[in-house]
C-alpha cells in the first residue's frame, strides 16, 4: 500500500525531495526496507524518486503495484531517463510539469505538485533503461564510469534534496557520482561490511569515498569497527521497520499450530540451508509428523532438494519458490530457524517473533541475531554451522511445547521496539537533520 493521503509534512515552504538508490525491488532485506521507506516518506507529504539500476523478474510492489515490463516506461523529453509514475500524485504531477511542452526544467522542483508522489526511475546504461538484466558488455572500470555518469545525469536532473543508497557498490557509486553536486548522501550498509567491500578495490573505494557522505546508516554496532574513524564517528544505528500486519496481527495460540518447521530467505551458500536440512534429518525419527519448508528461491535450491532426497527426507522438505504470503505460514509454524553464516539484521527473523513464533538463529556476524534474541528468552543462538547445537535446541523446542510458548509470547515483546511508528520517526528524524 502507498500512503498518498493525510499529508502532513511540516515544512510549508517547499516539498523535500528524497532519492532512494539501489539496484532492483528484487525480493530481499534491502529492497523491503527501502520500499518501506518509500511509501512511509510519501505519507508524510515527501516527494520521492526510487532509482533503480534495473527492473527484476520478480519485485516487491511499490504503491500497491508492479513497475511495467521494459519498453512501457516514458522518457524525460531531451535526456536518456526513463521514468515510471508508482502512483496518482506522480502522474499528475508528470502531466502537470511536462503538459505536452517538452520541459522539464520543473521536473527538479519542489512545488507542492510533487507533494507525496513517487516516481521510480532507471538508471542502466543500455538503451533501454529497464533492461531485466543488464548486459553492457564492456569492462568493470568502463562500465563503472558510465553508470556513474548516467546517475550524475540523473541527480542533475531531478536535484533531490537527499540520496539514500544502499548495498555495496550501489553506495559508492551513490558518492561518486553526487561528489561536487552539493547534495548530501546517505550511504546505507544493511549487510556485513567485510562482505559488501570485499578485496583492495572495494576496500579503497570505502576509504576514498565514504569520508565524503552526510551520513552512514549501520544495522549493528559490530559493523562500526570496519569503516575508517571518521565514518565511524558519523554512523548511525537504525532498526528496520516491520510492517503494520507483522506488528498489529492477531497470533494464533501455539496448541493450534502446525507440526511444520519454516526457513524464508534466499536459498544460497550464506544462507545455509544444508545445515537446516542435516539437522531435520537427523531429529525426523523422532518427530516423524513434523515438516519442513523453505520458503524463498536462489541459486542453490535444486542442489538442496538433492540433499534432502539424499537423506531421505524429500518427502518432508517442501521448497516452493517465493511464496507471497510470508505471514500466514508463520502463524502456522511452530518453529523458525535462520542458520545464516553472515547477516545484518534479518528481517526474516525479526517477523517471525513479531508473530510469536520460537526461534533458533545462528549468532553470526555482523550481530544481527543477536540484537533481536536474549538468549533461551526470547529465542535461540547457536554458533555459526554448528550442526550439532541446532539439532540439540530443535530437540528441546519441539518437544516441549511450554518452553516453546514460553519462547514465541516473548519474542512477542519485541513488537514494542521495533513498531513502524517508533522506528519510521527515529528514520525521518535523521532524515531530516541530513537535510538541514
Amino acid at each position: 500500500m502507498c500512503y498518498t493521503d493525510s499529508m502532513n509534512q511540516e515544512n510549508t515552504k517547499k516539498t523535500k525531495h528524497i532519492a532512494l538508490y539501489i539496484g532492483s525491488l528484487s525480493k530481499g532485506g534491502a529492497e523491503r526496507v527501502f520500499v518501506n521507506l518509500a511509501e512511509y516518506f510519501a505519507k508524510r507529504g515527501y516527494r520521492v524518486s526510487f532509482v533503480t539500476i534495473f527492473r527484476s523478474p520478480n519485485e516487491y510492489d511499490l504503491c500497491g503495484k508492479q513497475a511495467p515490463k521494459t519498453g512501457d516506461e516514458s522518457l524525460i523529453p531531451g535526456t536518456d531517463i526513463r521514468y515510471v509514475p508508482m502512483n496518482g500524485a506522480a502522474e499528475n504531477a508528470f502531466i502537470n510539469t511536462l503538459d505536452g511542452s517538452g520541459s522539464n526544467k520543473e521536473i527538479a522542483g519542489n512545488e507542492d505538485i510533487w507533494k507525496g508522489s513517487v516516481t521510480r526511475y532507471y538508471s542502466d546504461i543500455n538503451d533501454n533503461a529497464a533492461l531485466e538484466i543488464s548486459t553492457s558488455g564492456g569492462s568493470r572500470v568502463s562500465d563503472f564510469i558510465k553508470r556513474c555518469n548516467k546517475l550524475r545525469r540523473i541527480w542533475k536532473t531531478l536535484k533531490p534534496d537527499l540520496i539514500l543508497s544502499c548495498n555495496g557498490k550501489n553506495n559508492l557509486m551513490a558518492l561518486a557520482s553526487a561528489n561536487g553536486l552539493s547534495i548530501p548522501v546517505a550511504a546505507y550498509v544493511i549487510a556485513m561490511p567485510e562482505l559488501e567491500y570485499p578485496g583492495r578495490a572495494m576496500g579503497m573505494g570505502v576509504k576514498l569515498l565514504f569520508p565524503k557522505a552526510k551520513g552512514v546508516i549501520l544495522q549493528t554496532e559490530r559493523s562500526r569497527s570496519f569503516f575508517p574513524e571518521s565514518v565511524q564517528k558519523k554512523a548511525k544505528i537504525l532498526h528496520n521497520m516491520v510492517r503494520d500486519e507483522y506488528l498489529n496481527g492477531d497470533v494464533p495460540d501455539y496448541d493450534s499450530r502446525q507440526k511444520l518447521i519454516l526457513a524464508v530467505g534466499r536459498v544460497d551458500d550464506n544462507k545455509r540451508h544444508d545445515l537446516m536440512i542435516r539437522a531435520f534429518a537427523r531429529i525426523s525419527k523422532d518427530f516423524p509428523d513434523y515438516s519442513l519448508l523453505i520458503c524463498g528461491d536462489g541459486p542453490d535450491r535444486q542442489k538442496m532438494l538433492d540433499l534432502a532426497a539424499k537423506l531421505n527426507v524429500g518427502d518432508k522438505v517442501s521448497m516452493p519458490g517465493v511464496v507471497t504470503d510470508i505471514r500466514s505460514q508463520l502463524c502456522k509454524a511452530s518453529l523458525f530457524l535462520h542458520t545464516s553464516d553472515t547477516e545484518g539484521m534479518p528481517n526474516a527473523l525479526l517477523e517471525a517473533m513479531c508473530t510469536g513464533l520460537a526461534c533458533i538463529a545462528t549468532d553470526c556476524p555482523c550481530g544481527g541475531p543477536a540484537m533481536l534474541i536474549d538468549n533461551h528468552k526470547n529465542g535461540i543462538l547457536i554458533p555459526v554451522g554448528d550442526e550439532d547445537s541446532l539439532v540439540r535446541e530443535m530437540t528441546d523446542v519441539l518437544k516441549d511445547t511450554e518452553y516453546a510458548k514460553s519462547l514465541g509470547d516473548n519474542a512477542l515483546k519485541i513488537r514494542d521496539e521495533y513498531s513502524a511508528t517508533n522506528v519510521f520517526k527515529e528514520w525521518e528524524r535523521y532524515v531530516e537533520a541530513l537535510m538541514e
